[in-house]
């Protein structure tokens, strides 16, 4: 088709008072690179609100506007799928000149796979796009965004409809603000802990994550860490996800969730020095 896809790079680790320009500055030498011809070429860029690995928060707004800047026609498309429910009081107008922005409810709102949304900018909306990928209804030419996707064959409608209930929970948990208040505290709560018990270090500043921190590990072999992950899943009901940077070393990225108290974090923490220890992996 004559596609041509281009991937942005971000280094990790970011340090202190580089939040914004650890991703702006990739951006923009990755745009200035480009001819002219191909500039003007450009039909999509893609960005992640959340991303999931590693798991930070991207600086929509700025990256739209520089994006927009350079090149006025191409659209930006929003990944939102860890936003909602991770991000208190979610705003797409506070995102800067963004087209499209996608979201899913059953990673972090609590409502089952399938339920989702899709926000689009006025100025994309035509008479003709976007269009669902199957189309029961009339959908004659005029019809409104939303009606274009109400009713779209046989699909079970049941996810969608629990997003209501799904809202109700979490405002009988108190509320988006004490959620996330309480488990962003406790990501970061569990990150200040692990550093000090593992004598490692954090990846990213706390501005740049939500409910998922990131934590290097303290051992240099990526296999025994995978080792190690297995062994802590099967025997002791952990699970935590291993990856390795392309500097090479390894960290984990975790979760906090409202079920999770700081006794969880520390109860890992002390299992992987315990297996490191046992299997003379610790590193020094």
């Amino acid at each position: 088709l004559g596609v041509k896809v281009i991937e942005v790079p971000v280094k990790i680790p970011i340090e202190e008072g580089q939040e914004e320009a650890a991703f702006l500055k990739p951006m923009l030498v990755a745009m200035e690179a480009l001819p002219k011809s191909d500039l003007n070429k450009l039909k999509m860029v893609i960005l992640d609100h959340v991303a999931s690995v590693p798991a930070v928060i991207e600086p929509i707004a700025k990256l739209a506007t520089l994006i927009k800047a350079k090149a006025p026609h191409c659209q930006v498309l929003v990944d939102g799928a860890h936003a909602m429910g991770q991000l208190a009081h979610l705003d797409l107008n506070a995102l800067g000149p963004i087209d499209y922005y996608l979201s899913n409810g059953h990673k972090w709102l609590y409502s089952p796979k399938g339920s989702a949304f899709l926000w689009v900018s006025k100025s994309r909306q035509t008479r003709f796009t976007p269009q669902p990928t199957v189309v029961s209804s009339e959908n004659a030419v005029g019809t409104s965004l939303a009606e274009r996707y109400s009713y779209t064959g046989t699909r079970d409608y049941t996810a969608f409809i629990s997003m209501r209930d799904a809202l109700a929970f979490r405002d009988w948990l108190g509320g988006d603000d004490a959620i996330c208040g309480y488990v962003q505290g406790l990501a970061q709560e569990a990150n200040d802990l692990l550093v000090r018990m593992w004598k490692t270090s954090r990846l990213f500043p706390a501005k740049l994550e939500a409910m998922m921190t990131h934590v290097v590990l303290p051992t240099k072999s990526f296999e025994t860490a995978q080792k190690m992950q297995k062994v802590l899943l099967d025997e002791d009901s952990i699970y935590f996800i291993v990856l390795q940077s392309d500097e090479g070393f390894v960290y984990t990225r975790l979760s906090a969730q409202v079920y999770l108290e700081l006794s969880d974090f520390q109860r890992f923490g002390q299992r992987v020095l315990e297996f490191l220890a046992q299997n003379h992996a610790l590193s020094t």
